[in-house]
């Protein structure tokens, strides 16, 4: 059953061919120039850009080091309120919480609300037709032009997007909508003591992949998510998803429905899914699916932040919420800028303020590492680009293109190199 997300397959259907000329080329060859240009003119400003950033982050991881307060998540206290402080503690949303979609058992909810959830999820899939396109070149032997052999291909394969589009553009197929569109009229919520605006906002912004507002996929989180005597509010999980959805588990099948009346022919499966389509038989064009997901409880997590009165209407007077702390340097002379902006640093585990330091100094200088390297490529590119015309006018004879090729990668990595080399060359 959970091998069917493997089940793709890929099958050779159509072919064109397209003749270009060296003039076509040449053109071609121009508008990558001035792309070479804008490239060479961002590159830098990307460049300045991070060493700026990684100058005030390693100030913010100073400023966590020598100001952060070694507080019991347990029993905070106000004599720590609106301060930097450090706490561990295991994430809880305590014995009575339990999870759902909000759609009154109705629709595609779960059967049951799941108890130590501080997250959950459902995926639809439904198993469509995709177009793919491959070309290969031939080059003439002389003259520069070159023959570009294109092949269309399908995949079938699962996708969360949706139905897509019914006809292909180049090969002859048609998709099913299968049950898709009633999967999304089983899929409303009931937005009682909810704030959908709010919600939309925040969870466009955790999702990488698509849109889990957009039905029938869709997110539930917890509210009575804490940390010892800290509340957790939804924008701290989903602005941390990292930390706190990182381990998604798949639902027990005791909590899924056994069928919908709203879907024709969705069943529950032993696979932890609801689906339209036999376990022991490959999906066909518009079958569907149903994966549910959740993040459990009882984790530990560190935190370096603000300490802030609760906001959460919590009636205990000893809880508090955790905020971002706007930094300023203290010691800071001249015209240097000592706004060091927002901190906040939130690790999954148990650290203490020097692990979190460490941790926060590793990751800082692997990115402005990764960072450079892709600065200095796209310059590298931009000056091959800009001198794109010239490499064209030499496939008028083979090797002399190779030879050009070269030479031109060579001259923009001397450039590039003498560009940042101390002093110049």
């Amino acid at each position: 059953g959970e091998n069917s997300f493997l089940r793709t397959t890929s099958r050779k259907l159509e072919t064109s061919t397209t003749r270009v000329s060296i003039f076509q080329k040449l053109t071609e060859s121009l508008v990558a120039s001035l792309l070479g240009l804008l490239l060479i003119i961002v590159a830098p400003c990307l460049i300045w850009y991070n060493e700026e950033q990684h100058v005030k982050e390693l100030a913010r991881i100073r400023f966590c080091k020598n100001k952060a307060i070694v507080i019991d998540c347990d029993s905070p206290t106000a004599d720590t309120e609106g301060c930097l402080v450090h706490f561990v503690g295991t994430v809880t949303v305590g014995e009575n919480a339990a999870l759902d979609f909000r759609l009154r058992g109705k629709g595609l909810d779960l059967a049951v609300p799941i108890s130590a959830a501080i997250y959950l999820k459902r995926t639809c899939h439904i198993y469509q037709s995709f177009e793919e396109s491959q070309t290969r070149t031939e080059k003439d032997n002389f003259g520069g032009g070159e023959t570009r052999i294109t092949e269309y291909s399908i995949r079938d394969d699962w996708t969360p997007f949706g139905a897509q589009p019914e006809l292909l553009e180049h090969v002859t197929a048609r998709n099913s909508r299968g049950i898709w569109d009633q999967l999304v009229s089983a899929s409303e919520p009931d937005m009682k003591d909810e704030d959908p605006g709010e919600m939309t906002a925040l969870v466009s912004k955790t999702e990488t992949c698509y849109d889990s507002t957009c039905a029938p996929n869709g997110t539930s989180i917890t509210r009575n998510a804490r940390v010892g005597n800290f509340h957790l509010s939804k924008k701290v999980l989903l602005e941390n998803p990292a930390v706190f959805f990182s381990d998604l588990i798949p639902v027990p099948v005791d909590y899924l429905r056994a069928s919908t009346l709203e879907c024709d022919g969705l069943f529950r499966g032993s696979d932890n899914l609801l689906r339209t389509f036999s376990e022991d038989k490959m999906p066909q064009n518009g079958d569907c699916k149903v994966e549910y997901e959740y993040a459990k409880d009882g984790f530990e997590v560190t935190f370096i932040v603000q300490q802030v009165f609760s906001k959460s209407g919590i009636p205990e007077s000893n809880f508090f919420d955790v905020d971002r702390l706007h930094a300023v340097e203290e010691q800071c002379f001249g015209k240097c800028n000592n706004d060091l902006g927002e901190i906040w640093m939130v690790r999954r585990g148990r650290h203490s303020v020097e692990e979190m330091v460490k941790i926060a100094t590793t990751e800082e200088n692997n990115k402005t590492a990764i960072l450079r390297v892709t600065s200095l490529t796209c310059l590298v590119i931009g000056w091959y680009m800009l001198f794109s015309p010239f490499v064209t006018a030499l496939q008028v004879l083979p090797f002399l293109s190779t030879l050009g090729g070269f030479a031109v990668l060579l001259v923009a990595i001397i450039v590039v190199s003498g560009d940042l080399w101390p002093g110049g060359w």
